[in-house]
């Protein structure tokens, strides 16, 4: 799709430009993911959207970023004392055990 919007864009100003597909190479190159988990994901049915012409694997630019947004957690704050201490700026050690084994 972005291709394609790209491709009418360029129509109107007479220079036509697409943007290029990745391969799963490419990928896990500037991406930083390994070939195999790539490969694992597309076998299992997730990770990023691909496309699949004959036997060639492309992906776009697009796909990898919006499956990297779908990866990004939000870490919870619990609402417990220790949470909220720590909200304050007043860090808690951790408590050990004040009992010794007998020898």
């Amino acid at each position: 799709m972005e291709a394609i919007e790209n491709c009418a864009e360029s129509q109107k100003s007479g220079i036509h430009v697409v943007k290029p597909l990745l391969t799963p190479e490419d990928v896990a190159m500037h991406f930083r993911f390994n070939l195999g988990s790539l490969a694992n994901w597309r076998s299992a049915g997730i990770g990023p959207a691909y496309i699949k012409v004959g036997g060639a694997v492309r992906y776009t630019r697009k796909a990898i970023e919006d499956f990297l947004v779908e990866q990004t957690v939000k870490p919870c704050v619990r609402e417990d004392a220790a949470a909220h201490d720590y909200k304050k700026g007043q860090h808690l050690a951790l408590q050990t055990s004040s009992r010794r084994k007998a020898v």
